[in-house]
């Protein structure tokens, strides 16, 4: 028996096995495709159902797709990045079929992503903008209503053409992660898509599935933060947030909670005991984390993530936390099936070797228990 006849005659589900195995490597799978009949199909159809495209493949892109508009069909997962409006794309690519998009630096108005991807719209459980562009709130938030089905939405960093009064932000049944980071430096219009999510109470009970949440706030949003982590919190997982500091306060005053009738249950905040910790703020960063958390019921809670800047910080600014009320508060029967607290401590170029002794000391039934994790990111970090 030949080599070649030997290999054809293996069973058909062998040859898909393999070729599956290949899937993350598009040279080998083009080969794979033009070595052999039985293979053509099935290599074809995993070579196109992950795609990126960019400026440098966007036309070869628009040449295939045009010839074998079949082969869209096998698309899953598309990723555009920086993709200019002209050329469009052919006014015969429709994707069907796409479940997972992720957009970089791309206008939701582009036609590469309002046209190409609306028949998709229905299908998408997975949506990733970074660094993106809407004309206003009405714009973004359209686009997102439009895919009912999704699952994930991470929305990290981004800006806006028209900066008007937020509309509600309304939720999708389905959303089992939700991530709106607002980029390394906290930008004012990604804290907008956090103030729409968080102007529509009524809406929050659409999120009562998540199990995994990632949020930057602002002070002047805690009391509706507070009331979305209520509803949210007997499904949470995972639960990663941190708070930009008021930027007009005075420096080394920290600002009151904004009033709000039964907030908290706390009528006053931890008092300071020195500067705040960012030069960039005037709050002690983690001084909301036991008022957020002290009435907090997550019984499926197994990961907490709390973010602290430090621009630009001293050693004696690590004072200015409220440690021993985190610690406390962590102590409570309700967060003993708690896994692992990470501490994440983003600048502080002159905290080095500090940071993380301090922190353990700071927190010792965390740091006894094994839960508690700190980690020290001099340079700037993607949602920190």
């Amino acid at each position: 028996m030949s080599r070649t006849t030997s290999i054809v005659a293996l069973p058909v589900e062998l040859h898909f096995a393999i070729i599956d195995r290949l899937r993350t490597n598009p040279a080998t799978l083009r080969a794979c495709a033009l070595t052999c009949g039985l293979w053509t199909d099935y290599a074809q159809q995993k070579l196109f159902s992950n795609i990126y495209i960019d400026q440098n493949n966007m036309k070869a892109f628009r040449w295939v797709s045009d010839r074998r508009p079949d082969l869209t069909n096998y698309i899953r997962e598309i990723t555009l990045h920086n993709v200019d409006r002209i050329p469009p794309p052919t006014p015969t690519l429709r994707l069907t079929n796409v479940k997972i998009v992720r957009l970089i630096k791309m206008r939701t108005s582009n036609p590469w992503v309002s046209d190409v991807l609306e028949a998709s719209k229905p299908c998408v459980e997975m949506l990733s903008l970074h660094n993106c562009y809407s004309d206003n709130f009405d714009q973004l938030l359209a686009f997102l209503k439009g895919m009912p089905k999704l699952k994930n939405i991470e929305i990290d960093r981004g800006s806006l053409g028209s900066d008007i009064a937020p509309v509600p932000f309304v939720g999708h049944p389905h959303l089992e992660s939700l991530s709106l980071a607002c980029g390394e430096v906290y930008e004012q219009a990604s804290f907008g898509v956090v103030r729409a999510l968080l102007a529509n109470p009524a809406a929050f009970q659409d999120f009562s599935k998540l199990s995994i949440l990632r949020i930057r706030v602002d002070s002047a949003t805690l009391p509706a933060f507070d009331t979305f982590l209520g509803v949210v919190g007997p499904s949470l997982r995972e639960l990663d947030f941190g708070m930009r500091s008021g930027e007009t306060d005075p420096w080394g005053k920290r600002r009151e909670l904004p009033p709000q009738p039964g907030f908290l249950h706390h009528t006053h905040s931890p008092q300071p005991r020195g500067e705040a910790l960012s030069p960039k703020g005037a709050h002690d960063h983690l001084f909301y984390v036991p008022l957020l958390l002290d009435t907090l019921q997550a019984p499926r809670l197994r990961r907490v993530k709390l973010v602290v800047r430090a621009l630009r910080a001293r050693c004696e600014n690590l004072y200015n936390i409220d440690w021993n009320g985190i610690d406390e508060v962590f102590e409570d029967e309700r967060f003993k099936p708690l896994r692992r607290v990470l501490v994440h401590v983003v600048g502080g170029f002159g905290l080095r070797g500090q940071v993380i002794p301090f922190v353990e000391e700071g927190l010792p039934h965390l740091a006894l228990s094994g839960t508690l994790r700190c980690r020290h990111q001099v340079g700037r970090v993607s949602g920190g």
